[in-house]
C-alpha cells in the first residue's frame, strides 16, 4: 500500500519523501537554497561596502583634523609675528592665506558630511540585507524542521506497522 505524502504545517515545503516501506530515507533540501546563497553574497556585498564607508568617513576626518592643525598653525604664526613662510611678507597676503586655511577647513567638514551620509546609506543597505538573509535562514529552520517532524511521524508509523504485524504474526 503506497502512502501518501503529508505536508507539514502551514504549507511547508518538504523534500520528497519515499511512499514504500523499506525504502531510505530522503535527505533534507531547501528549495530556497539559491536564493539563500544570492542574499548571503549580497549581504557580504553590503558589509564590504559598509566597511569602505567608514574607512572613508576616518580618512575625511583625518584630514579635516589635518586642516584645522594649519588652521591653527596659521594663527599662532599669526600671533608670533611671522607671516607666510619668509618673515616681513604683507600681512594682506598672511590674512588670505589663513583665509585659504579656513575654506579648506569648510571643504573637509563638507566631505566629512558626505562620507558620514554615504556611511549612514550603506549601513541601512547592510541591515536590510542581513534582515533578507535572516528571514530566508528563519524559513529554512522552520522547513527543516517541519521535515523532520514528518520523517518522525513516517517513521514512528513504520515502527507501529511492524509492531503489529508481529503481533498479529504471534497470534
Amino acid at each position: 500500500a503506497r502512502r501518501r505524502p503529508v505536508r507539514a504545517g502551514r504549507g511547508g515545503r518538504c523534500a520528497a519523501r519515499p511512499l514504500t516501506p523499506g525504502a531510505p530515507m530522503a535527505t533534507f533540501r531547501f528549495r530556497a537554497q539559491v536564493a539563500l546563497d544570492f542574499r548571503r553574497r549580497q549581504q557580504e556585498e553590503a558589509d564590504r561596502a559598509l566597511g569602505e564607508a567608514r574607512r572613508a568617513v576616518r580618512d575625511a576626518e583625518s584630514r579635516l583634523a589635518e586642516a584645522e592643525a594649519r588652521h591653527a598653525d596659521a594663527l599662532r604664526r599669526a600671533e608670533q609675528g611671522g607671516c607666510g613662510e619668509g618673515a616681513g611678507q604683507p600681512v594682506e597676503w598672511h590674512r588670505n592665506w589663513i583665509l585659504l586655511r579656513r575654506r579648506e577647513i569648510a571643504r573637509s567638514r563638507q566631505a566629512l558630511a558626505d562620507r558620514e551620509a554615504a556611511e549612514r546609506r550603506a549601513a541601512a543597505r547592510a541591515l536590510e540585507a542581513h534582515r533578507r538573509v535572516r528571514s530566508l535562514e528563519r524559513l529554512k529552520e522552520r522547513t527543516r524542521l517541519a521535515f523532520e517532524l514528518v520523517a518522525r511521524r513516517d517513521e514512528q508509523k513504520s515502527l507501529d506497522e511492524l509492531g503489529g504485524r508481529q503481533y498479529v504474526a504471534r497470534r
